[in-house]
């Protein structure tokens, strides 16, 4: 697709009404290219519409011009007009009361540099604790996040968020989740499942549960499609697998642990602190997990050379590792963003191509990227 178109007032209204004007046969006799353009074209508008539509409601909020019919609420009133849904009129209103506090995010939003979205992540980090922080880093971070995707930006407010706090002086308290969980029989003798977990426990049990479900998915290609099991199905005969072989396992075998993986020596790195799916966590998620993890160093020239790799622990593929912690998720230039533990390891330069096995030469790709896409003829 092309890039980030931008109106003025007036061109924005003729663009409009010309869009308006096409109609399905127009958009039935279109290219894939000229498909593209209209849709970034009308994306820019829907930006520019957004910031609109919110500075309005802002205004007709704070003019009170609602509760003259007897409205309870700007928002009831919002949904009941305009035929919303209340969680949504909420939200429009929501918006135009932070962004009175967000200058230079209104000034993106206003000129269709940020979605609508975009605004949204923004606003839910300016809080009470964070708000000096945040007028200092607004503009830069809005600068930051506005050519980047949505997944990407919510990364870098994470981590803007936990450095923010750590200067605030609120990075000491304990995790807010209390794991637990219950099991409760139902009334024909099946049984229901709740509960919570820690960022790494529950990554741990999601790891475990995902790995059978895709073996499961894998023999189940093998069969008449009437006798395949759903993804639900999938992942609760897998927690049944990892139970019966949980019983089966001899009392003092060997369980494997957190590893937990120090980058240092490239800037690249300087404030990694994430799981392997690529959430962001604070410094005390891991204070419980420590004692009994796995901890390993590596030491980076810059992001493509290796220089060094601490012997506390040494285990076949720790180049393979390095490869892993230096990018973190699939780098298939389409901007799959696919997280290590669902990615292969794969040459730049094929081996077949007398490509070296060496860190510059390796990357991480996806299982569709790197084993389905190169065979198909179909677009990802």
């Amino acid at each position: 697709m092309g890039g980030v178109h931008d109106f003025d007032g007036d061109t924005l209204v003729d663009t409009i009404a010309t869009v308006l004007d096409g109609d399905d046969s127009d958009v039935a006799a279109m290219t894939g290219p000229e498909a593209a353009d209209e849709l970034d074209c009308q994306f820019a508008l829907q930006r520019r519409l957004d910031a609109r539509i919110t500075a309005v409601a802002r205004r007709w909020e704070q003019s009170g011009e609602w509760a003259l019919d007897g409205s309870r609420s700007a928002a009831a009133r919002l949904a009941r007009d305009q035929h919303l849904a209340k969680a949504s009129s909420r939200k429009t209103l929501c918006r135009g009361s932070s962004l009175s506090e967000m200058p230079a995010t209104t000034d993106a939003f206003n000129s269709g540099r940020l979605t609508a979205d975009f605004v949204d992540l923004l606003a839910r980090v300016n809080t009470t604790g964070r708000a000096e922080q945040f007028a200092r880093d607004e503009q830069v971070l809005v600068d930051e996040i506005a050519v980047l995707r949505y997944d990407q930006a919510v990364k870098v407010i994470d981590y803007w968020k936990r450095h923010a706090d750590v200067e605030a002086g609120n990075d000491g308290d304990a995790p807010t989740v209390e794991p637990w969980i219950r099991i409760s029989p139902g009334v024909n003798g099946e049984f229901h499942f709740s509960g919570e977990s820690d960022p790494i426990g529950g990554a741990e049990i999601r790891e475990g549960i995902e790995r059978l479900a895709n073996e499961f998915r894998l023999a189940d290609l093998n069969k008449p499609e009437s006798e395949r099991r759903d993804a639900g199905r999938r992942r609760h005969d897998a927690l049944v697998e990892l139970v019966r072989r949980a019983n089966a396992a001899p009392a003092n075998g060997r369980k494997p642990r957190p590893l937990v993986t120090i980058v240092a020596g490239d800037e690249t790195f300087a404030r990694l602190c994430e799981r392997d799916d690529g959430v962001v966590l604070r410094d005390v998620d891991l204070h419980g997990h420590l004692r009994e993890a796995i901890i390993e160093t590596m030491l980076f020239q810059d992001s493509m050379t290796q220089v060094s790799k601490s012997p506390q622990r040494t285990f076949t593929g720790a180049l393979r590792r390095a490869v892993q912690v230096r990018d973190r998720h699939c780098q298939h230039p389409s901007g799959c963003d696919e997280p290590i533990n669902r990615c292969d390891v794969n040459h730049r330069i094929p081996h077949s191509h007398h490509g070296p096995t060496v860190l510059w030469n390796g990357d991480l790709e996806c299982h569709y990227h790197n084993r389905i896409w190169p065979n198909s003829t179909d677009p990802p």
